[in-house]
């Protein structure tokens, strides 16, 4: 028996999807950090600024570039709601050592969320729903070709052939 994925790997599997922080033009980066910084308390004079902030996200990039933008929100909602294996307390210093922190105890969570979203098994099909799956794909095609062909109005052909694919519609059913 499988089991389905939860909130938080259905995000990472979405996260990882998006384009990587070594990528992602600076204002995006800074409403990140916006995030972080609201998410995790850091306010007015305690915002690292100038010299302090360039260094951080150069370090970022540097070193967590692979990541998503979505990936490091994933990861400090994971850890402020206490589901990652690590201190989410910032202290009132958004420093590269506590960025480090959340990011590596988010890597070894995600890692072995990934090889379980890799691993889980597909549920099976019974072979009457494919049969009905097949069944109503035909009916799709079947009114898809219709629609194409009365957009070539063709007057009584296409009355003709509507009245030839009820009859066949409803010999299928």
């Amino acid at each position: 028996m499988t089991r389905s994925a939860t909130i938080d790997e259905q995000r990472l599997a979405l996260a990882v999807q998006e384009p990587k922080l070594a990528d992602l033009p600076e204002a995006d980066l800074k409403n990140l950090m916006r995030y972080l910084f609201m998410l995790v308390g850091i306010r007015g004079h305690n915002i690292p600024a100038g010299d302090e902030k360039e260094f951080l996200h150069l370090f970022i990039r540097k070193f967590y570039g692979i990541h998503t933008a979505a990936e490091v929100r994933l990861a400090f909602d994971l850890a402020v709601t206490g589901k990652l294996e690590c201190d989410p307390k910032v202290y009132e210093n958004f420093s590269t050592e506590y960025f480090a922190r959340i990011m590596n105890a988010f890597r070894k969570w995600s890692a072995v969320e990934i090889r379980r979203l890799e691993t889980r098994t597909p549920p099976t099909i019974s072979d009457v729903d494919k049969k009905q799956i097949d069944l109503e794909y035909m009916y799709f095609l079947c009114g898809q070709a219709f629609d194409r062909l009365q957009i070539l109005d063709k007057g009584p052909t296409a009355l003709k052939t509507l009245n030839q694919w009820q009859k066949v519609r409803s010999r299928i059913k």
